[in-house]
């Protein structure tokens, strides 16, 4: 990449908390979205470590100042709202939806498939699949989704209308949610996290678990984060396999009784310029899926620290566990 285009240093995102991690993804996948001259480099991201914290670092071509990142983000994100309607890629509350309508929503993005389609054939591909389904619950019968998809209706949590209110805002008879702000990018991307946004959180954050909370205990979340990592579904596509539903970079095993999956998301730390392809052919890339970590193979694609969290079900619901140190 031309040394002409400046790096961004994003000090807000803490490359070991998955919401950051997810945040930088879906920022990549913005500005990527974004960026339709074929004459000028693809916007990269990687990782620096600044006082032991992993921070991502971005470059996006006439871009150079934290200003007209945030909003080139915000624009790309309130444009699918531009003619007062929701974006095909919000059909429902959740992703869970039966096989056929998703199938025909996909059918018509697809035709035609052109580069304004692009982005919402992405998110449906991050969503699930209709060749797997859920096999028990009231959600028989519906797609699967995603393996990272927590507000799946349990808690008041929808994973698509909450979108939808972190973006445009959302006013009910007893709550009002603003719509999305630069400030709020902004204090997300370069500022340390406060939690004092009392708004729609989609689970990301291990700080979501609250197991026997006291009443005391905020559930305030940071607004601008959620809304950049809803972007990471476009990144993180699945795929049906012989064993399920498989979420690109979520590693499965199962427990010594072969039973039970456990699944992690995890979260490299590359230290070279990668685009959004080269990002994807990292996350899905058999280094990182492999049982035991071969750190000779990842260092010689640039990977210096890995992180690695958790997917625990509480109380019939998902979340990440704290992140640990591969």
């Amino acid at each position: 990449m031309s040394d002409s285009i400046r790096s961004i240093e994003l000090p807000g995102l803490d490359g070991s908390n998955p919401l950051a991690f997810l945040a930088a993804l879906g920022l990549l996948y913005l500005v990527s979205r974004a960026s339709r001259d074929p004459s000028l480099p693809e916007p990269t991201l990687d990782w620096t470590v600044i006082g032991a914290v992993p921070q991502p670092r971005i470059r996006v071509p006439d871009v150079s100042n934290r200003t007209d990142l945030v909003a080139l983000a915000l624009r790309e994100m309130k444009s699918d709202f531009s003619n007062g309607a929701r974006p095909s890629f919000l059909y429902g509350d959740i992703i869970a939806t039966n096989p056929a309508h998703f199938r025909g929503l996909l059918e018509q993005a697809m035709s035609p498939a052109t580069t304004a389609s692009r982005p919402t054939l992405d998110l449906f591909a991050g969503f699930g699949s209709d060749a797997c389904l859920q096999a028990d619950g009231k959600q028989a019968g519906l797609i699967k989704p995603s393996a990272i998809s927590f507000a799946n209706r349990q808690s008041y949590r929808y994973l698509l209308d909450d979108y939808a209110a972190l973006v445009i805002g959302l006013t009910t008879n007893s709550s009002s949610y603003p719509a999305l702000e630069s400030q709020k990018l902004f204090q997300a991307l370069f500022e340390p996290w406060t939690y004092s946004d009392q708004h729609k959180e989609l689970r990301w954050d291990p700080s979501e678990l609250r197991i026997a909370a006291l009443p005391s205990c905020s559930e305030a979340t940071v607004h601008g984060a959620n809304a950049l990592a809803f972007w990471a579904l476009a990144v993180l596509s699945c795929a049906p396999t012989e064993q399920g539903l498989r979420t690109l970079g979520v590693r499965t095993t199962r427990d010594t009784s072969g039973r039970n999956e456990i699944q992690h998301l995890l979260m490299p730390m590359w230290d070279r310029p990668a685009s959004l392809n080269v990002v994807r052919a990292l996350l899905g890339s058999r280094m990182l899926s492999a049982p035991t970590v071969n750190w000779a193979e990842l260092r010689a694609v640039g990977v210096l620290q890995m992180f690695a969290c958790r997917i625990i079900s509480y109380q019939k619901a998902y979340y990440f566990a704290p992140s640990i140190s591969l």
